[in-house]
């Protein structure tokens, strides 16, 4: 039987330090290669590093290992969904077919599985006709989202009237979202980025801030903050806002990229390479390397 895994490497994901975590699992990866939890979690890790092709390795062993983790299931059809944005069209029929079946196989185990609930229903409500995607379905998987929890009912409602160009109705949505939600980190930063994109900043700013006192020790929330204040044209409170989230995990590379934005809005030139720089050498095959290659060509 393989060995429990710390609570503390957990910890370590949950607040964001992503390499430190990973370089805990790979010891224990190195010793047991069919530990089917640490595979998850190291699948988990590079999925939230936007590692789409190993996060997908690393999980279909998982779950080959270990069919009854509906978790597991959920982030490989979350992969296969980002992996097929990128992906050509045949290709991503392909990936969306996986990622259904992924999804199928969390509700299989938990009906309750709110990562593929909300999945499905966004296949459903996004994808066209000829790809699979049903409105009929679309509305029964919002449903039942609700029925699980109403306060992401409320985002995948904001999402519907979104799509429809409601903007309004979509922000009351929110609102809801907020209200019933105000413990759920993750609809106070969609909320928050919501907003931020909407330019409601006062209220950007006040869920993210609870974002921020609910995980503090996680990076992304003040990160999140910072690209409030570039919106505003704040670049001096943006930077530092990205200086603290380096500070809570160094390897954090969006706070690195938005740091060097910021400091290119300040005319500090030369920073802003070096922060550029140093997402690059971080992961050449990170899609915000590439985006950072653009940035030092316009410097």
């Amino acid at each position: 039987m393989s060995a429990a895994i710390p609570q503390e490497w957990i910890d370590l994901i949950d607040q964001g330090h992503l390499a430190q975590a990973k370089e805990k699992l790979l010891e224990r990866y190195r010793e047991d290669k069919k530990d089917a939890q640490v595979l998850f979690l190291l699948g988990l890790i590079h999925f939230k590093q936007d590692d789409y092709d190993q996060a997908i390795e690393y999980l279909t062993k998982s779950v080959e290992l270990d069919d009854s983790n509906d978790r597991a299931y959920e982030i490989l059809g979350q992969a296969y969904g980002f992996k097929a944005e990128r992906a050509g069209i045949v290709k991503s029929a392909m990936l969306l077919s996986k990622m259904k079946k992924a999804f199928q196989s969390a509700l299989e185990l938990n009906d309750q599985a709110l990562g593929a609930l909300e999945g499905l229903f966004m296949f459903h409500l996004f994808a066209p006709g000829v790809a699979g995607g049903d409105q009929q379905k679309a509305m029964e998987y919002l449903d039942r989202i609700k029925q699980v929890n109403p306060a992401r009912g409320h985002l995948a409602q904001a999402l519907l009237y979104g799509k429809q160009k409601q903007p309004e109705k979509a922000e009351q949505e929110f609102d809801q979202a907020v209200a019933k939600g105000g413990d759920d980190a993750d609809v106070l930063m969609k909320a928050g980025r919501f907003y931020m994109n909407y330019q409601k900043f006062d209220k950007a700013q006040q869920a993210l801030e609870r974002y921020v006192a609910l995980k503090p020790e996680d990076p992304s929330g003040r990160d999140a903050l910072g690209d409030l204040m570039l919106h505003q044209q704040k670049p001096q409170e943006a930077l530092d806002y990205f200086n603290r989230a380096v500070e809570l995990n160094a390897s954090f590379y969006p706070a690195i990229f938005n740091k060097g934005r910021a400091l290119k809005q300040l005319g500090r030139k030369e920073e802003a390479r070096q922060a550029f720089q140093q997402v690059i050498q971080m992961d050449k095959k990170n899609p915000m390397a590439a985006k950072a290659k653009q940035e030092l060509q316009s410097l």
